[in-house]
């Protein structure tokens, strides 16, 4: 049985191997004219992605919040609007991070003025709920029923 730490060494090592092999394949595309819509920041969003999510709910790791939240937050540097929006959430629960409403509240309002429906949900709970945001019901429904649309 693998350690903890043999286990995070091992999914970094894959992360990284995978990521030049798949550099090296776009570069083998190129040379032979075929051309991928992949480059390295779409592979790089990719793969922490994945990792957030094994780490998020135990797939093949131990669950780990922090680790989750770090992977989301790397793949939201990159641009990666659904770790934007998985960045919030972990903000909204409090999970692998300090609960902090206010900050969710900005995240769900970045995804859902981007058209993301998660966020367009989450940013209207905030204004039914008032959680990082005054209350307004107005504004609760207004994105509650764009989420329907």
């Amino acid at each position: 049985m693998l350690s903890k730490t043999m286990k995070a060494i091992l999914l970094s090592l894959s992360f990284f191997a995978t990521l030049s092999q798949l550099k090296a394949q776009s570069k083998a595309d190129k040379s032979s004219g075929t051309i991928k819509n992949f480059n390295t920041a779409e592979l790089a969003i990719q793969k922490y992605y994945h990792l957030a999510v094994q780490y998020k709910e135990g797939k093949g790791v131990p669950m780990d919040y922090q680790k989750a939240f770090d992977y989301f937050q790397k793949a939201a540097n990159l641009g990666d609007s659904q770790s934007v929006y998985a960045v919030g959430y972990m903000h909204y629960k409090g999970l692998g991070c300090r609960q902090d409403y206010a900050l969710a509240a900005r995240l769900f309002a970045q995804g859902a003025y981007g058209g993301r429906d998660n966020s367009m949900y989450f940013y209207g709970l905030a204004w039914r709920n008032g959680y990082g945001l005054p209350q307004n019901e107005d504004s609760a429904q207004y994105w509650l029923k764009k989420l329907l649309l």
